[in-house]
């Protein structure tokens, strides 16, 4: 595993009019996943991107997952990542805690970096993933994060490759974070059961936020949005936020 500190005052690494014209383009869509991976796709021949959000010790949300090809594998080894194995991610335990507060993250990942049996089985082996590189990034009191991998045989991402990634993954970042929790939901709640407050409760928990924050954003008290946060999981037949994405995950 090789992991380098990236400075806000490093200079940026640049993106062409073109890729900026189609990531606007991209984003704009209803269904963003499969364009987004296309581009990065474009720039670094990945065959899987994903990316994930936690906040404190909490279990991460995947708020993308988009590939080559519809392989539910994909999707199994994501809901198992944010269920178990993300409590022995090397990256998550001993990189990211020790990282200053004006850096972002990069790491270079080989399966054979992931030491724990299980971890290593479900999250690379038996998707057959190789190599990831990925990009982290503080965002609402914890981190965002952009993966792109190459399967067993697709050989490995070169230099100009790597560098892509660190190009373009702040601006991926930030235009999925902008409704991921909304497609989430959205998904889950296809007769409109929620109501407004229900659903914005939803999303801006999904974003990271407390019910604190949320008050705060929202105008209303801390227990009336843990009230609008109960609801909504009575409603959508789930226990807690952790459930709520293993759900969308199994549809």
């Amino acid at each position: 595993m090789i992991a380098t500190e990236i400075r806000s005052s490093s200079p940026e690494c640049t993106l062409s009019t073109s890729f900026v014209e189609q990531l606007l383009s991209a984003v704009s869509l209803e269904s963003y996943a499969q364009p987004l991976f296309q581009l990065a796709r474009s720039q670094t021949n990945c065959d899987l991107l994903t990316i994930f959000a936690t906040r404190g010790s909490a279990a991460p949300v995947c708020l993308m997952n988009a590939s080559t090809a519809d392989v539910p594998m994909h999707d199994t080894a994501a809901r198992a990542y944010c269920e178990r194995h993300f409590r022995v991610d090397p990256v998550l335990l001993r990189v990211l805690p020790f990282a200053a507060q004006d850096a972002s993250v990069r790491v270079r990942y080989h399966a054979s970096d992931a030491g724990d049996a299980a971890y290593r089985r479900d999250c690379y082996d038996d998707p057959r993933l190789a190599e990831r590189v990925a990009f982290y990034l503080r965002t609402g009191g914890g981190w965002t994060w952009l993966n792109v991998y190459r399967r067993v045989g697709s050989g490995e991402f070169s230099d100009l490759q790597i560098d892509a990634v660190t190009a373009f993954a702040r601006v991926f970042i930030s235009a999925v974070l902008t409704r991921p929790p909304a497609t989430i939901i959205n998904q889950l709640d296809e007769a409109s059961a929620l109501s407004v407050q229900e659903r914005e409760v939803l999303r801006l928990s999904l974003e990271g936020d407390t019910a604190k924050v949320i008050a705060r954003r929202l105008q209303i008290e801390p227990s009336t949005v843990t009230t609008y946060r109960k609801r909504a999981y009575l409603k959508l037949n789930v226990r807690n936020q952790r459930e709520l994405v293993a759900k969308r995950f199994k549809r």
